[in-house]
């Protein structure tokens, strides 16, 4: 479906971020930084060691993050495309992984209750690795949310947010409404997600 009005777009990757569309636009915030979910403080504890400008969020569910916490783990930072391929033969491993998509698939749930999103799409590298936490995080969001949204993967896969920033630069930037109507489509028919990443088109 390409009609949707109401979406979440979840980039999972390096760091950890989000693109929130109401009414076909991407909604930018007071200061450009809607959908900066990384920097989301999860719990008391984060609270009271929070340093300015620190993303605790992202430090557990980024790419990045992932690094910090193996490397508590293990002795040694690990990516997170190592820590899924250890998976398969190490049980602390399996365990970290599990661990991961769970809290992932738990933060999907949590800003689909905030935001009411008719559907909810990730992208970025860590989807393109894990393709069975789009079925995780549906069911914690049918589980979890007072209105169960459709999760979907990003028909651009790990280069959709690269893709998305790419149509900021269009003319009329963030004012580029979601693919499938006249303004989201570039000379040609060539469709674009909309600005920030966000491609809630069918996968």
């Amino acid at each position: 479906m390409k009609d949707v009005t109401e979406g979440l777009y979840v980039n999972l990757g390096t760091g950890f971020a989000v693109a929130l569309v109401s009414g076909g636009r991407l909604l930018g915030g007071a200061h450009g930084a809607a959908g900066e979910a990384g920097y989301i403080v999860p719990d008391l504890r984060c609270l009271a060691t929070h340093r300015p400008g620190q993303a605790f969020l992202e430090e557990r569910l980024g790419g990045r993050g992932v690094e910090i916490w193996t490397r508590a783990e293990f002795g040694r930072s690990l990516t997170a495309a190592e820590l899924l391929s250890l998976a398969e033969r190490d049980e602390l491993a399996r365990h970290l992984r599990e661990r991961l998509l769970a809290e992932i698939s738990l933060w999907v749930a949590n800003l689909a209750t905030v935001v009411d999103p008719e559907r909810i799409v990730l992208g970025g590298g860590f989807v393109r690795s894990v393709p069975e936490l789009c079925e995780r995080a549906q069911a914690t969001v049918t589980s979890v949310a007072p209105f169960a949204a459709e999760v979907r993967l990003a028909h651009f896969g790990a280069e959709s947010a690269l893709l998305g920033a790419g149509a900021v630069a269009l003319p009329g930037g963030p004012e580029v409404a979601l693919p499938g109507g006249p303004e989201g489509a570039l000379p040609g028919g060539s469709e674009v997600p909309p600005p920030g990443g966000p491609e809630l088109s069918a996968s």
